[in-house]
């Protein structure tokens, strides 16, 4: 099931309805969330439930066997990562290894085609997490297993995340959740714009993309900057659309998730963006690696070498092919080169430097924003090839016979952050001032009936980030 589906609303409904008429009594809570969550996953996705069950009934019984065997627990800890890393290597990545003996033994092996579980590296993550969490004493091992399994499986972002962290989840379904009237009035502005960027934005721009993308050796080298561009707003649109919305109905049922997108594209430089982007992952990714690794605490080029490291495993994370890795890593120079830059400030301090810094700080955001949109080439074209071609095409297709295709779209993408820019102060960009009603009103109803309107249009696309 989808965010988008004409059932998920009343599914929700129905839902909350038995949900908080158990408000006394959080066992019975818990129950009715994983009921619902294995539903809301098995809807469409029955094969798949299983791998999830059984990848959580294991994470169940090791952090209770980390935390019992205190004279193996590094043992138990060593095991049950590594057997949790393994099993996902084996089940997102098996067909880039058998890809690769197939190239060394063509005649001796025929085709594989295995179809990647929705959600696995969302709930990997997290399952991989709460062992380490367990092993390091940040959590208690859960005796509970009806609330381990209603966390783990809390249907929100089972799919397409945010990771979960059990220190700061876990805890939350302990206890009896009673109805509260402000959860619902701060999460249904996070949810309609949620909605409005995934099936409004996203779908709008999905076609015109994809146009571009397959037809770039006839487009002119401005229409192909364009499609980048408008890919870079469209999965924009599309991830943390589904983020907001995640958030948003986690907070209907008085769970806290963690916002996963803070308008990124209005960073001002690399680290920023970040620190905007897809934020659990990169929490992930410095809690369990970065930090182990040594972080930022040893030499600069110690520090420099755990950044690419980094980024490495974000592009495999991502998927088991190498135009992520050059995704991962071009990301990872882009940063490298932002740390080298500030660290030249702090040995060639000056009043000029200084002046010119501030003369160029509005222009930190544009950069940024040229930098990650100029990467994204490699995630969305199919191959490493198609990306490289791309971006030849880009560079050298200037005498093309130049077309208005994509301006329309690009005008209706800056309508969009536009509208984000002059928000971006608030907490999200449906909160208004409200001393002046009408206009939230008023926006509120033009942004609904956008969404009603593209509801019904073929166009309406599955999410993006449901493939990683």
């Amino acid at each position: 099931m989808s965010f988008t589906s004409t059932y998920f609303l009343p599914f929700v409904a129905i839902i909350l309805c038995l949900y908080y008429l158990a408000a006394k009594k959080h066992n019975l809570q818990n129950l009715i969330i994983l009921a619902s969550s294995i539903f809301f996953y098995a809807y469409g996705h029955i094969h798949y439930f299983f791998i999830w069950a059984c990848l959580s009934v294991f994470t169940y019984l090791m952090g209770l066997v980390i935390e019992r065997y205190n004279g193996t627990k590094t043992l138990s800890a060593v095991a049950g990562v590594s057997s949790l890393i393994i099993f996902f290597l084996l089940i997102k990545y098996s067909k880039m290894f058998f890809d690769l003996a197939h190239v060394a033994l063509p005649n001796q092996l025929n085709s594989l085609q295995l179809l990647l579980p929705v959600g696995l590296s969302f709930y990997s993550f997290s399952s991989i997490g709460y062992m380490i969490d367990v092993y390091q004493k940040r959590i208690s091992a859960c005796k509970n297993p009806l609330q381990f399994f209603a966390y783990s499986s809390f249907f929100p972002q089972l799919l397409s995340g945010p990771i979960s962290f059990a220190d700061i989840q876990l805890p939350q379904y302990a206890t009896a959740r009673k109805f509260n009237l402000e959860n619902f009035k701060i999460a249904l502005p996070y949810f309609v714009w949620g909605m409005f960027k995934k099936v409004v934005i996203s779908s709008m721009l999905s076609k015109p993309v994809a146009y571009i993308f397959a037809q770039h050796e006839n487009q002119h080298s401005l229409t192909l900057f364009i499609g980048l561009i408008l890919y870079s707003i469209q999965i924009y649109a599309d991830f943390s659309g589904y983020s907001d919305m995640a958030y948003a109905v986690a907070k209907f049922f008085g769970i806290n998730v963690p916002i996963n997108f803070k308008m990124p594209y209005f960073s001002s430089n690399i680290a920023d963006y970040w620190r905007r982007w897809h934020s659990s992952l990169s929490k992930w990714l410095g809690r369990y690696i970065y930090v182990p690794l040594g972080g930022s605490k040893t030499s600069f080029s110690t520090t420099l070498r755990n950044i690419i490291i980094i980024f490495a495993i974000s592009g495999l994370w991502h998927g088991a092919d190498m135009k992520y890795v050059i995704w991962g890593l071009l990301n990872g120079l882009f940063f490298i080169i932002y740390l080298v830059n500030e660290k030249s400030k702090e040995t060639s301090f000056s009043i000029s430097n200084l002046v010119l810094n501030k003369a160029l700080a509005p222009t930190g955001m544009v950069l940024t924003f040229l930098a990650v949109t100029f990467a994204r080439v490699y995630f969305r074209s199919e191959t490493v090839g198609d990306a490289n071609n791309y971006l030849f095409d880009m560079f050298n297709n200037t005498g093309n016979n130049f077309s208005l295709f994509g301006l329309q779209f690009l005008l209706y993408a800056s309508m969009f952050m536009g509208f984000e820019w002059f928000q971006r102060n608030k907490k999200t960009a449906l909160d208004f001032d409200t001393q002046k009603p009408a206009i939230q009103l008023g926006v509120y109803a033009a942004v609904i009936s956008f969404i009603v309107y593209f509801m019904q249009q073929p166009q309406t696309t599955e999410h993006i980030y449901f493939k990683f």
